[in-house]
């Protein structure tokens, strides 16, 4: 995904070669032999209801979010016109897609970007099918260069007030981060009064200095603990000398106790193939590729112990699925199939489509996918996403607004990685008393290849190590982002989180790089070696995928069976004990876990 078109190839061998298809960038549908191929709509039965002991005192989640609060809240914003006029005018915004609020107050919902980065650079693509540079179009393809901070968030133009009414629950606390849309001359004050019992109290405020606005969000928390179990009013308030576009991002009441026993942290890597692993290996397979008659020409990597030692440390208290697939052979219908339970095709989203188009994605979201986010957050989740995947911004022409409350978006060339770790890092150590569903997606084996230093010397040379440098890359940002992935698992153990948090690693699709399928596709004539999305190979969409949840989970147990990354939401669903979703047309994994 790193700033290019995703093209991608994938070659298919299982026991010994067999010949390649081309399926041009269509999803990826596998059935194991003798098993039925599942329906949409049908789900598993539901194994056991959710314990009552599996409620966690000792967490906070969410029991009222605002915006979904608005049909019944009071408005008095005199000059509510005159913002959403001026609201218009900025681009990287959207209603509040998955929400089912109508009437006046809908207005008031949106999902809002500001970018937080010091610039914003213009993407060229330079290698392209003519040879000539391509600019993207921002609006469609979104694929600048910088940091963009899209959340959920309560439109409240100054001068003005919305109340909400609410029962404070025990230990009570709001929590928000306020913005302001468009550059203003004046500070803005955004305030939080309490009315109970024919009293208002102010209980906390913050200022967005006139330097910071359009640039920044400022988190806040107010304690309403004092309160707790009295029906009040949430009074949440914005003043300026001018005009100003005040937002409260993500505004949600939490309170002790939560229902959902674990967290999730859901890791992805781009383009991560499972042969990049040493954990992904085994013996015999290696031996069969290293004797074969027609080598396998860098469809199947090497075993390089050390190479990426964070996942492979992990593993050894997992659940491998070593024969796993992706549901696309791309970005965006590989993320739908893991986070939506369904297929891109069963969602009505054109897997052959870079562009969308707003009637596409109408359609998706009048559907109302069952996305994993949506899911958790009912359950009183905080969701983020902190991501290098413009396919997940659903202001623009190819993305999609899959569910979480913020999406941070870290597009850099190279530096989105250790960007991306930082935020995600510095959220879970603000947050680590909150049940949350944390997603991180990565993006360095991904093309362009530019590998620091450090990580290309742990390559051991030929024939140890593959000959051909662009593989050698390849292997070495592979190296980069597992170094990432143990940044984040040293933060759950700095946190004391291991033991509550369930640990996704997977990829969104692998990467075509035997010199065996080099060639030009018949789909937009692009190169096929050293890409994705036109071809169907197995190395395009054979995935790794983890799952580790100690004393849940068994540690260190391969499953053989094929499954796909789509099979990834009823399993989570059934390990924090909920029950299955209808709309979801595949099943849980744990049997197989469990041997079945």
């Amino acid at each position: 995904m790193r700033f290019v078109r995703p093209l991608v190839a994938v070659a298919i061998f299982a026991g010994g070669w067999t010949a390649a298809y081309f399926i041009f960038r269509r999803e990826v549908k596998i059935v194991a032999p003798g098993v039925a191929t599942p329906t949409t709509g049908s789900a598993p039965k539901k194994e056991a209801s959710r314990p009552a002991t599996l409620r966690d005192e000792r967490t906070f989640s969410v029991t009222h979010r605002l915006t979904e609060l608005l049909p019944t809240a009071e408005i008095d914003l005199p000059h509510l016109q005159d913002g959403l006029a001026k609201l218009r005018t900025v681009w990287r915004r959207m209603p509040l897609v998955h929400s089912k609020i109508e009437g006046p107050s809908k207005a008031l919902g949106t999902s809002i970007v500001i970018r937080t980065s010091d610039e914003e650079k213009a993407w060229v693509v330079t290698k392209t099918r003519s040879g000539k540079p391509w600019a993207p179009d921002a609006k469609i393809w979104n694929m600048s260069e910088g940091s963009f901070d899209q959340r959920e968030s309560l439109f409240v133009p100054s001068t003005g007030r919305v109340g909400f009414k609410l029962t404070v629950p025990n230990e009570g606390r709001l929590d928000y981060a306020a913005g302001v849309a468009l550059p203003t001359k004046n500070d803005v004050h955004f305030s939080v009064s309490v009315r109970s019992s024919g009293t208002t109290d102010k209980i906390c405020e913050t200022v967005v200095a006139a330097a910071d606005t359009s640039r920044t969000w400022k988190d806040a928390r107010c304690d309403l603990s004092k309160y707790a179990g009295k029906e009040v009013t949430l009074e949440l308030a914005t003043t300026s000398e001018e005009l100003a576009l005040g937002l409260f991002a993500h505004p949600a009441v939490s309170g002790r106790g939560s229902a959902l026993p674990y967290n999730v942290l859901f890791i992805v890597v781009d383009a991560l193939r499972p042969d990049a692993l040493a954990s992904f290996h085994d013996p015999e397979t290696d031996r069969k590729m290293k004797d074969a008659k027609h080598p396998p020409l860098d469809a199947w990597l090497p075993t390089l112990p050390g190479l990426t030692p964070a996942i492979d440390e992990l593993a050894k208290n997992s659940v491998r699925f070593t024969r796993a697939y992706s549901g696309g052979a791309w970005t965006r219908p590989g993320t739908l199939s893991m986070l939506a339970g369904q297929r891109s095709s069963e969602l009505g989203v054109d897997t052959l489509a870079w562009v969308l188009g707003d009637k596409a994605a109408a359609h998706f979201y009048d559907g109302a996918p069952a996305l994993l986010p949506l899911l958790f957050r009912k359950e009183g989740a905080a969701t983020r996403a902190f991501v290098n995947n413009f396919f997940m911004g659903g202001y623009a022409g190819v993305g999609l607004d899959m569910g979480f409350e913020r999406l941070y978006d870290e597009r850099y060339r190279v530096q989105d990685t250790e960007r991306i770790t930082n935020d995600a890092t510095a959220w879970m150590k603000a947050h680590a008393d909150e049940r949350f569903f944390l997603f991180c997606n990565y993006n360095s084996p991904h093309e362009p290849w530019e590998p620091p230093k450090r990580f290309l010397d742990r390559i051991p040379p030929p024939p140890v190590g593959p000959s051909d440098d662009t593989v050698r890359k390849y292997m070495a940002e592979a190296a980069k982002d597992d170094d990432a992935v143990g940044t984040l698992l040293h933060t759950l153990d700095e946190l004391s989180l291991r033991e509550r948090t369930l640990i996704v690693v997977t990829a969104d699709h692998g990467e075509t790089l035997s010199l065996a399928h080099d060639g030009r596709s018949k789909l937009d004539n692009m190169e096929i070696r050293f890409h994705h999305a036109v071809t169907d190979y197995e190395e395009t969409t054979h995935i790794p995928i983890l799952l580790s949840l100690p004393s849940v989970l068994p540690k260190g147990t391969e499953v053989k069976s094929l499954v796909r990354n789509v099979d990834l939401a009823p399993t989570l669903l059934e390990i924090e004990g909920l029950a299955p979703n209808a709309k979801h047309s595949v099943k849980s994994l744990l049997p197989l876990v469990r041997g079945g």
